[in-house]
Parts: structure tokens; C-alpha cells; sequence
């Protein structure tokens, strides 16, 4: 049985917010694109409460979608229960269109292209939603007609990063110590071509540490890199190989005071709610240091917010689907 993809619901939606409120009239000359973005913004605002039935009203009664993979939904009661259905599912999905042409044929008749944009982004490569409506003029009302929604994958290091997927969202540390914390949050860049990772670390509440390490795919190397920066003015960079459930990443790197270091790190994913991190042959220009002993890592509790709260306050959505 086929399915109805959540990037599928998102561009139907986003392009049907072209269609004004069922009070309004869309006049057809030089104010009809700032009506149609009025629209939109107003339609989004209705899409992020979840509302199915005032969704379904922007279509005609037999209006159809016809998705990237050629599935059919037809009528305004079936596409108010895919809604239905999809919203009880994707609570916190949200959504951003992007109108980019709209054509008046006569006086009755729009076309819209458009593409469309879903928060969080899903799981899977980056894509593009590009989508052609037809609305229809009902007397004062301009309903959908058709909706047909193509994909397009944008360009992307994501199929070499994909295997680093589990790392998405907030993580805190699970030792012992009352007085050490340590933080992270990572997330990606846009096209999926990087993995951005953001850590503090407290003592005793105060922050002692905080920097920034970015992952990515190497072409000339075929493998994958990182590279990070904190606070102290410290940086270095890393090689990461995988060893079935774990990474060892090998790093070199220089101090704020000139001073050489390196290590090798090793990151063992449990689960995808679970990782551990330890860190090995540690040297300061050439002087052994001590070994940081294995520590369990896990990933923060979602913490309750409303449509505006930050993606990073978040636990990131798999890819779902609106069931049959």
C-alpha cells in the first residue's frame, strides 16, 4: 500500500497557503502577489496549529494531489483525514513556503510554483519539494484544484556523513562528579554537507570551556574530517575511522600558547540514546598525559516548548509518514 511522505504533506500544504481565506477575494493585477504572501503567511500560522479541517477547506470538493511518487489523494474529506492523520503523528513539524511565480490564466485560473521547507529536517539526503497548483475561482473563493509535487536532490556530502546520523540533537554527560558538567548539541549544516557540534563545560555551575567542532567529508582523502575550535584559543583537527559500533578519530592540534598536542579519541555508539567517549595517547609536545577514562553519554530529555522553541531544544523526528 502506498504511502503519503511527510515531505509530500508539507509541499501540498505550503502551496495551498497561495489560496485566500474562504472571506477573502484575490484580486488579478499588481496587488495579487502581496495578497497571495499575505495568504500564505496566514495559511502557514493554521498549518503549524495542526488545524486539518480549515486545511481541507482551501480545496474544491474533488480537488487532487498527485505526490513525487505518483500518489493519488483525491477530494477535500480524504485529504482532511490525511491531515487528520498526519498532525496526530508530526506534532512538531513545521513549515515554510517559498512562492515564486504566480500566473493568472484569465480571470478564474492561477498557477503557482513554489517550493516548500519542513522543520526539523528529516532524516535522509537533502531534497528540494517543487511544486505546480491550480486554483479555481468559486465565486468570491479561490480553491486548489490539483497539486503536483516533484522532488530534486540537492547537492550534498550527506550519503558520506548519513552513517553519523545517531549523533543529531542534545546530549549531556552521565558521570558522577557534581562538580563537572559537560554539554553538546549537534546539528546539521543546510544541504546536509556538514555536522556542526556545539559543547560547554561547567564547573561547579560556572562555564570553564565551550567551542565548536565541525565533521565533514574529505574528496581528496575519500574519508571523514573534523575540525575544532574553543574558547581558549585552542584548535585542532581530526581523521575519523570506524570500527564497526565505534569511531576512533586521531587528532593534532596547537594550544593558545604555541604548544603542539595530540590524541586519539574513541567514540563507541551504544545506541541511539546512548554513546561513550574516551580519549588516549594524549601528548603535549611530545610528553604523555594522562588518559580520560571512559564516560557514558546520553541524550538530553526533550524539553516541552511550543511552535517557536529552538530545533536545538529538541529531539530530532525521524523520517515519518502519514499512514493509509
Amino acid at each position: 500500500m502506498k504511502r503519503f511522505t511527510i515531505l509530500a504533506a508539507s509541499s501540498i500544504i505550503g502551496l495551498a497557503t497561495v489560496v485566500p481565506s474562504l472571506a477573502e477575494q484575490v484580486k488579478v493585477g499588481k496587488n495579487a502577489d502581496k495578497a497571495v504572501r499575505e495568504v500564505t503567511a496566514r495559511y502557514t500560522a493554521a498549518f503549524n496549529k495542526g488545524d486539518a479541517k480549515a486545511l481541507a477547506a482551501f480545496w474544491t470538493p474533488k480537488g487532487d494531489y498527485v505526490g513525487p511518487r505518483g500518489e493519488l489523494i483525491k477530494g477535500r474529506d480524504e485529504i482532511q483525514k490525511r491531515f487528520a492523520r498526519f498532525f496526530s503523528v508530526n506534532e512538531q513539524v513545521r513549515l515554510k513556503v517559498n512562492v515564486d511565480s504566480i500566473r493568472f490564466i484569465g480571470a478564474d485560473v492561477a498557477i503557482v510554483d513554489g517550493t516548500t521547507e519542513v522543520t526539523p529536517p528529516l532524516q535522509g539526503p537533502p531534497v528540494e519539494v517543487r511544486s505546480t497548483v491550480i486554483l479555481v475561482k468559486r465565486g468570491k473563493q479561490w480553491l486548489i484544484e490539483s497539486a503536483r509535487d516533484t522532488l530534486a536532490h540537492v547537492h550534498s556530502n550527506y550519503e558520506h556523513l548519513k552513517e553519523l546520523q545517531w549523533m543529531i540533537g542534545d546530549w549531556v554527560d552521565v558521570s558522577t562528579s557534581e562538580d563537572v558538567s559537560v554539554q553538546s548539541s549537534c546539528d546539521w549544516t543546510v544541504n546536509k554537507s556538514f555536522i556542526v557540534r556545539k559543547f560547554t563545560v561547567e564547573v561547579k555551575g560556572r562555564i570553564s570551556a565551550a567551542g565548536t567542532q565541525l565533521i565533514g567529508w574529505d574528496p581528496r582523502q575519500s574519508r571523514i574530517r573534523s575540525w575544532l575550535f574553543d574558547s581558549k584559543g585552542d584548535f585542532a583537527e581530526g581523521v575519523w575511522t570506524r570500527q564497526r559500533n565505534r569511531w576512533v578519530v586521531t587528532t593534532s592540534g596547537v594550544l593558545q600558547d604555541g604548544s603542539e598536542v595530540s590524541s586519539t579519541n574513541i567514540i563507541t555508539h551504544v545506541d541511539d540514546n546512548t554513546f561513550t567517549f574516551q580519549s588516549v595517547n594524549r601528548t603535549i609536545n611530545g610528553q604523555q598525559q594522562p588518559d580520560i577514562e571512559e564516560i557514558g553519554i546520553r541524550r538530553a530529555p526533550l524539553q516541552s516548548g511550543g511552535p517557536d522553541e529552538p530545533d536545538s531544544k529538541k529531539t530530532p523526528q525521524r523520517e515519518t509518514v502519514l499512514p493509509e
